[in-house]
């Protein structure tokens, strides 16, 4: 049995995971072109 709470963190921490390495990677190409 599956939480709604559970799922909705689970499905967060993904989202903010995704969007850090997002930001991570723009951040090393930036300073790769500069």
């Amino acid at each position: 049995m599956m939480d709604r709470r559970t799922i909705f963190l689970d499905i967060a921490v993904l989202v903010f995971y995704r969007i850090t390495l997002q930001i991570y990677i723009l951040d090393v190409g930036n300073k790769k072109t500069k």
